[in-house]
């Protein structure tokens, strides 16, 4: 008998569940103190709030009473989050605090919260199937904040049908360059170190300005977990990429592309335009791998030759996050 391993169902997707780590949620301009938004992440839906003095939570968005909706007509009040069905007011940690027409509160009254950090302009939470403590942290881009830099990402976000591991796999998949996007990729140095893998390469890439010249740029590229990628661009101008791949079920992620550029880069009028056009190419060719993903099955056992990228490694790595 024979299978069909295009269509094999252990050889189409990616590992059961969703990984462990920090997943960017949304901007933080996106929530304003005494704001509500309803989210819906890893297969469930969240609800998020940030209280009057500023601290954001995340938290499972039904009442654990009647089941009412926590993001739907819910409201902050000083440092809760009050259910718009009965008036239940949960904290940022998910216990239950206050019932207005009971002497005393269930044990066992609480939602499911998540750790949130603020950082680089964004909002992350952590997941853990187990409900473990975070084991690493998010990093603070050095650049976000800093004066000679713009103060706020230029973002893009799309909601696209793949998982974490395509995307960041497509990363370190050096032949498929050519084909997709028209150029060689430079092969790099990888290190895989604990939750961290990180690579880097000098490239030479054609930079319109008063002519067609070359010009040498450095990157390196820094993952945390499956969730959270920086990208550091260095050479005529600079740039940093903030990327998260946040999973919205197991069928579809949501990629936030964040772009920061130097002020002084952006000023020039020779070196602005060629930034401007650099930046529009990096959307570009990102996007020009969306048909690809939303129609590749996951090979479990991929068939790889010599000229493949350090693709077992990757998921040797990956692997960790994800349950056992």
């Amino acid at each position: 008998m024979s299978v069909d391993r295009g269509t094999s169902s252990l050889e189409s997707r990616p590992p059961e569940g969703f990984a462990r780590g920090w997943y960017l949620a949304l901007y933080a301009d996106e929530l304003p103190p005494g704001s509500v938004r309803s989210l819906e992440y890893l297969g469930r839906k969240l609800v998020a709030f940030r209280d009057v003095a500023g601290r954001p939570a995340i938290l499972d968005a039904h009442c654990p009473h009647l089941g009412a909706h926590l993001g739907v007509g819910g409201r902050v009040e000083g440092g809760q989050l009050r259910c718009p069905f009965h008036g239940w007011a949960f904290s940022a940690d998910g216990t239950c605090r206050d019932i207005p027409y009971a002497k005393r509160i269930p044990a066992g009254a609480r939602v499911r919260s998540y750790p949130v950090v603020e950082r680089n302009g964004a909002l992350f939470f952590w997941f853990d199937s187990a409900e473990d403590a975070p084991t690493f942290d998010v990093p603070t881009l050095s650049e976000w904040g800093n004066p000679d830099w713009e103060a706020d990402w230029h973002h893009v976000v799309w909601t696209v049908r793949t998982n974490p591991l395509d995307i960041l796999e497509n990363g370190i998949d050096f032949p498929h360059s050519m084909p997709v996007h028209g150029f060689d990729a430079p092969r790099g140095v990888f290190e895989f170190d604990g939750p961290l893998y990180r690579w880097g390469a000098d490239t030479g890439k054609t930079i319109e300005l008063l002519d067609d010249r070359r010009e040498r740029f450095s990157f390196r590229v820094e993952t945390w977990g499956l969730g959270v990628s920086h990208v550091h661009y260095d050479g005529l101008f600079s740039v940093v990429f903030q990327i998260g791949q946040t999973p919205i079920d197991a069928a579809s992620t949501r990629i936030a592309f964040s772009i920061l550029t130097r002020a002084s880069d952006r000023r020039d009028p020779e070196i602005g335009p060629a930034l401007e056009r650099y930046v529009a190419d990096n959307v570009r060719t990102f996007e020009q791998d969306f048909p690809i993903w939303e129609n590749k099955v996951y090979r479990e056992r991929p068939l790889l030759c010599d000229g493949d990228g350090p693709i077992q490694a990757f998921r040797r790595w990956a692997a960790q996050f994800y349950p056992a």
